[in-house]
């Protein structure tokens, strides 16, 4: 699937946001979702040349 990557960013990023909302979320979960929200918005915005590269 060309966008396996993309879609599991996403869905770990709003399983957190889920969290969030019930006060549940630890602070390093928040972390870890703001870092999949960061490689999601690099890879929709990439031209399709190359890979966009989370930063980690």
């Amino acid at each position: 699937m060309e966008h396996g990557r993309t879609l599991e960013h996403y869905r770990a990023a709003h399983e957190v946001e889920a969290l969030s909302m019930r006060s549940q979320a630890t602070t390093e979960q928040l972390r870890g979702a703001m870092v999949h929200y960061r490689a999601l918005f690099d890879e929709l915005l990439s031209d399709g040349g190359g890979r966009a590269h989370a930063r980690t």
